[in-house]
Protein backbone atom coordinates (compact mmCIF):
# COMPACT_ATOMS: atom_id res chain seq x y z
CA UNK A 1 0.00 0.00 0.00
CA UNK A 2 1.16 3.55 -1.19
CA UNK A 3 0.33 6.26 0.36
CA UNK A 4 1.49 10.07 -0.54
CA UNK A 5 2.52 12.56 1.89
CA UNK A 6 3.19 16.36 1.43
CA UNK A 7 5.46 17.42 3.15
CA UNK A 8 8.22 20.35 3.34
CA UNK A 9 11.14 18.54 3.52
CA UNK A 10 14.23 19.91 0.86
CA UNK A 11 15.22 16.69 0.31
CA UNK A 12 12.45 15.36 -2.16
CA UNK A 13 10.81 16.40 -5.48
CA UNK A 14 9.78 19.89 -5.69
CA UNK A 15 5.86 20.93 -6.44
CA UNK A 16 4.34 24.40 -6.13
CA UNK A 17 5.93 26.57 -4.68
CA UNK A 18 7.45 25.53 -1.40
CA UNK A 19 5.16 21.87 -0.68
CA UNK A 20 7.36 18.61 -1.70
CA UNK A 21 5.56 15.38 -2.41
CA UNK A 22 6.85 11.92 -1.65
CA UNK A 23 5.42 8.47 -2.00
CA UNK A 24 6.03 6.23 0.77
CA UNK A 25 4.37 2.91 2.32
CA UNK A 26 2.07 2.40 4.99
CA UNK A 27 4.48 0.23 6.93
CA UNK A 28 6.70 3.67 7.45
CA UNK A 29 3.67 5.03 9.30
CA UNK A 30 3.42 2.56 11.85
CA UNK A 31 1.97 4.38 15.00
CA UNK A 32 0.07 7.30 13.24
CA UNK A 33 -3.54 7.11 13.98
CA UNK A 34 -6.05 7.30 10.88
CA UNK A 35 -7.34 10.73 12.45
CA UNK A 36 -3.26 11.73 12.49
CA UNK A 37 -2.81 10.80 9.51
CA UNK A 38 -4.90 12.91 7.62
CA UNK A 39 -4.38 15.56 9.39
CA UNK A 40 -0.46 14.69 8.36
CA UNK A 41 -1.58 14.85 4.60
CA UNK A 42 -3.99 17.60 4.71
CA UNK A 43 -2.17 20.04 7.10
CA UNK A 44 1.82 19.51 6.21
CA UNK A 45 1.40 21.29 2.96
CA UNK A 46 1.06 24.02 5.21
CA UNK A 47 3.90 23.10 7.42
CA UNK A 48 1.80 21.99 10.52
CA UNK A 49 -1.56 20.48 11.43
CA UNK A 50 -3.93 22.67 13.08
CA UNK A 51 -3.78 21.56 16.77
CA UNK A 52 -6.12 20.63 19.41
CA UNK A 53 -8.57 23.28 20.43
CA UNK A 54 -7.15 23.18 23.85
CA UNK A 55 -3.91 24.02 22.52
CA UNK A 56 -5.03 26.94 20.16
CA UNK A 57 -2.79 29.94 22.48
CA UNK A 58 -1.56 32.88 20.89
CA UNK A 59 1.93 31.79 21.48
CA UNK A 60 1.52 28.54 19.59
CA UNK A 61 -0.63 30.60 17.04
CA UNK A 62 2.67 32.95 16.86
CA UNK A 63 5.51 30.32 16.47
CA UNK A 64 3.19 27.99 14.24
CA UNK A 65 3.41 31.02 12.09
CA UNK A 66 6.74 31.56 12.01
CA UNK A 67 7.61 27.69 11.06
CA UNK A 68 5.20 27.56 8.10
CA UNK A 69 7.10 30.71 6.95
CA UNK A 70 9.81 29.38 7.63
CA UNK A 71 10.99 26.16 8.23
CA UNK A 72 14.13 26.43 9.32
CA UNK A 73 13.71 28.98 12.18
CA UNK A 74 15.17 25.80 14.69
CA UNK A 75 14.89 28.47 17.91
CA UNK A 76 11.17 28.52 17.09
CA UNK A 77 10.70 24.93 16.19
CA UNK A 78 12.59 24.26 19.70
CA UNK A 79 9.99 26.95 21.52
CA UNK A 80 6.98 25.55 19.69
CA UNK A 81 7.68 21.47 20.15
CA UNK A 82 7.92 22.72 24.16
CA UNK A 83 4.66 24.79 24.07
CA UNK A 84 3.13 21.29 22.30
CA UNK A 85 4.95 18.86 24.65
CA UNK A 86 3.22 20.52 28.00
CA UNK A 87 -0.30 21.09 26.71
CA UNK A 88 -1.15 19.11 23.38
CA UNK A 89 -2.52 16.13 23.21
CA UNK A 90 -0.66 12.97 22.10
CA UNK A 91 -2.05 13.60 18.47
CA UNK A 92 -0.46 17.35 18.42
CA UNK A 93 2.93 15.95 19.78
CA UNK A 94 3.31 13.36 17.38
CA UNK A 95 2.18 15.86 14.32
CA UNK A 96 5.01 18.39 15.73
CA UNK A 97 7.30 16.15 15.96
CA UNK A 98 7.03 14.75 12.60
CA UNK A 99 6.87 17.86 10.74
CA UNK A 100 10.01 18.93 12.93
CA UNK A 101 11.86 15.86 11.78
CA UNK A 102 11.11 16.35 8.36
CA UNK A 103 12.39 19.76 8.37
CA UNK A 104 15.45 18.36 10.34
CA UNK A 105 16.18 14.69 10.48
CA UNK A 106 19.29 14.49 12.18
CA UNK A 107 17.87 15.80 15.40
CA UNK A 108 18.26 12.41 16.67
CA UNK A 109 16.92 13.73 20.43
CA UNK A 110 14.04 13.99 18.87
CA UNK A 111 13.73 10.68 17.43
CA UNK A 112 14.08 9.73 20.49
CA UNK A 113 11.15 11.62 22.05
CA UNK A 114 9.07 10.67 19.55
CA UNK A 115 10.11 6.70 19.81
CA UNK A 116 8.85 6.68 23.47
CA UNK A 117 5.79 8.47 23.01
CA UNK A 118 4.58 5.77 20.67
CA UNK A 119 6.08 3.60 23.31
CA UNK A 120 3.90 4.41 26.10
CA UNK A 121 1.04 5.46 23.84
CA UNK A 122 0.36 2.73 21.49
CA UNK A 123 3.42 -0.28 21.84
CA UNK A 124 7.14 -0.99 21.60
CA UNK A 125 6.32 -1.81 17.74
CA UNK A 126 5.34 1.32 17.31
CA UNK A 127 8.47 2.98 18.94
CA UNK A 128 10.95 0.35 17.18
CA UNK A 129 9.09 1.67 14.28
CA UNK A 130 10.34 5.14 14.71
CA UNK A 131 13.24 3.84 15.30
CA UNK A 132 13.44 1.97 11.71
CA UNK A 133 12.46 5.64 10.37
CA UNK A 134 15.55 7.07 12.06
CA UNK A 135 18.34 4.98 11.73
CA UNK A 136 17.45 5.24 7.43
CA UNK A 137 18.15 8.97 8.21
CA UNK A 138 20.50 9.43 10.63
CA UNK A 139 22.58 5.93 10.49
CA UNK A 140 25.70 6.97 12.13
CA UNK A 141 24.42 8.37 15.28
CA UNK A 142 25.54 6.06 17.79
CA UNK A 143 23.44 7.10 20.65
CA UNK A 144 20.44 6.52 18.58
CA UNK A 145 21.57 3.47 17.70
CA UNK A 146 21.88 3.08 22.01
CA UNK A 147 18.51 3.71 22.26
CA UNK A 148 17.07 1.12 19.59
CA UNK A 149 18.83 -1.21 20.85
CA UNK A 150 17.50 -0.54 24.17
CA UNK A 151 13.83 -0.62 23.68
CA UNK A 152 14.67 -3.95 21.08
CA UNK A 153 15.90 -5.45 24.22
CA UNK A 154 12.33 -4.30 26.29
CA UNK A 155 10.65 -5.56 23.78
CA UNK A 156 12.55 -8.71 23.21
CA UNK A 157 12.59 -9.54 26.84
CA UNK A 158 8.51 -8.86 27.37
CA UNK A 159 7.98 -11.37 24.52
CA UNK A 160 9.64 -13.82 26.49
Amino acid sequence: LKVLLICRNMNTASEGNDANVRSTTAGELVGLDSETLLLCVAGIKNGLPPFSPGLAVQEVERLRSIVLDNPRAFVEWLRLIGLVEEGGSVEDVRATYTCFLDEFPLCWGYWKRLADLEARSQSLAAGLAVYERAARVAAPCVDLWVHFCDLGIMALSQNE
